[in-house]
């Protein structure tokens, strides 16, 4: 992951407008360290392309997406990808539900930096910053096996319906009012 000297150290937040409001040489730089953690995000959840890309982020359709990211003094250690998305949700006896949750459509930690808290230190900064009390209220989209395993260790997340769909819903979700 190329350095990050201009972004802040600890987690910020952006959307689409805090990125097109920086100058080439900032905007260069944020987009060659979020484009190469989405990359690796990607083959770590056995994706063809990378759903978490600068560009993507300031695309018309994610306009409201915001973009959580956690630097140390030079370098993007993680990034948490979140927006509201239109769903289908199928229960266990076949009904159908629409609902438009928050949703976590991309994490990833640093190879590097794996096994040392920070993926835990990134989504309850999240979750603080957008007043989430509970990690059920989230929707995940395609959730790789190691964040249902974070899931489940931290905030014992575990039952949930297979969708058509992969994003995954938390039975909890239903009981929590959202």
């Amino acid at each position: 992951i190329p350095r990050a000297a201009a972004l802040p150290p600890g987690v910020s937040c952006w959307g689409a407008a805090d990125v097109t409001g920086l100058d080439g040489a900032a905007r260069a730089e944020l987009a060659a360290c979020v484009d190469a953690l989405g990359a690796i995000s990607a083959v770590a959840q056995e994706l063809r392309d990378p759903i978490t890309t600068l560009d993507k982020l300031c695309g018309e359709a994610q306009a409201s997406h915001r973009l959580y990211l956690l630097c140390s003094e030079d370098h993007l250690l993680g990034l948490l990808r979140l927006g509201v998305k239109h769903l289908y949700y199928y229960g266990a006896k076949g009904a159908v539900t629409e609902m438009d949750p928050l949703c976590v459509l991309d994490i990833c930690v640093a190879p590097s930096h794996w096994r040392r808290g920070l993926g835990l230190q990134l989504f309850t900064h999240v979750m603080e910053a957008e007043g989430v009390a509970d990690p059920a209220t989230f929707a995940y989209d395609r959730p790789s096996s190691k964040m249902v395993g974070f899931l489940r260790k931290h905030f014992e997340l575990t039952a949930f319906v297979e969708q058509p769909n992969r994003f995954v819903v938390f039975d909890r979700y239903f009981t929590l009012g959202s």
